[in-house]
């Protein structure tokens, strides 16, 4: 309304409520951890993430000389527009962005984001830790899903994404749960129209969408099924192709030499860029990652993947995935390294 200014208004409610209740958490999480830290003395610190709790754990540890390393819970990759940058930033505090001394570098995509965005924590390159971890096959477990799912040999196409709450504040780089939905839908009509693939909907139920809501939601077709239980593991190397808009799930695949399709029909943000497929646009060759812009570009990409892509042998395919797999001669092991700052403390 006219005449009406809230910067006063936000300023004292800053200064008043806000500012008093974050320094009052703040002193009595330091305080309490400060004294743990000085009576147990730990000789290393690991966390996954750094806020709240783990955020003064860091500063703490490194105000007393004592090594800790961020491991991240989240995929970060290539920054390729100024508004997903922006976003990307703001989740960066607390998950690479750290007072921790180290970073584990689980996967290069992570060089990639901080080539753009760079931190003052030293690179550890550990490779997989929290996720992108090599499947342990349990045959019998994928053997009996295989007979579920795909009786007539038919190719697993797995979707599995990252909705977020209904009010989360991840607008470009996330899916609303709306979106997810909605692109859900559209792969669904696509495969129906398709032989040969069956659909399977990995689906981790948050709140705002339980998994008999989303069925609700979804057409009916005998070409997908709806998964909420079991070991992500054993449905991952099931798969054939992997189908996501962004999540470490997409890592996941990539680390196991699964090839992924990210399907953006919003044209808002792409998490990797890879070969893009639409009817207008083939590739010449395979790849590990596709990019698929439409809802219209869904068919003529599935058919080119399944027909050019998922038919070769795949051991012949495993230089695709390379470039997104830590080379083993640059890892560190977790351990040597934890033990190598224990036994040599004049290196910090």
């Amino acid at each position: 309304a006219e005449g009406v200014v809230f910067a006063q208004w936000m300023k004292d409610k800053y200064t008043a409520a806000f500012e008093p209740d974050i320094i009052d958490k703040t002193y009595f999480l330091s305080i309490n951890l400060n004294r743990f830290f000085d009576q147990h003395r730990p000789e290393f610190v690991v966390a996954q993430y750094s806020r709240d709790l783990s955020a003064v754990m860091g500063v703490i540890a490194r105000n007393k000389k004592i090594p800790a390393l961020m491991v991240p819970h989240g995929s970060f990759t290539a920054i390729h527009d100024q508004y997903s940058k922006i976003e990307w930033k703001q989740n960066a505090f607390g998950m690479v962005n750290t007072p921790y001394e180290y970073l584990a570098v689980q996967t290069p995509l992570l060089k990639d984001f901080l080539a753009d965005m760079p931190v003052l924590s030293k690179l550890v390159v550990t490779g997989p830790l929290v996720f992108g971890q090599k499947i342990a096959r349990n045959e019998a477990n994928i053997s009996s899903l295989r007979r579920q799912y795909a009786p007539k040999g038919e190719k697993i196409l797995l979707h599995a994404g990252t909705p977020k709450f209904r009010r989360g504040q991840r607008l470009i780089n996330y899916e609303t749960l709306d979106e997810y939905v909605d692109g859900i839908i559209s792969l669904i009509k696509t495969v129906d129209r398709l032989d040969g693939m069956h659909l399977i909907v990995r689906y981790r139920e948050i709140d705002g969408l339980s998994v008999d809501e989303l069925k609700s939601l979804l057409p009916v077709s005998a070409k997908y099924s709806v998964a909420s239980g079991g070991s992500f593991a054993d449905y991952l190397a099931l798969a054939d192709l992997l189908i996501s808009y962004s999540s470490t799930t997409i890592e996941e695949a990539l680390q196991n030499n699964i090839p992924v399709l990210l399907f953006n029909p919003y044209q808002r943000y792409i998490h990797i860029k890879g070969v893009e497929i639409s009817s207008e646009n083939q590739p010449v060759k395979p790849s590990a990652v596709y990019n698929v812009n439409s809802s219209e570009g869904l068919e003529p990409a599935l058919k080119w993947v399944v027909s050019n892509h998922l038919q070769q042998p795949k051991d012949t395919l495993v230089g695709l995935f390379e470039p997104y797999q830590c080379k083993l001669s640059e890892r560190v092991s977790l351990k040597d390294f934890i033990l190598e700052k224990n036994l040599q403390p004049s290196l910090r």
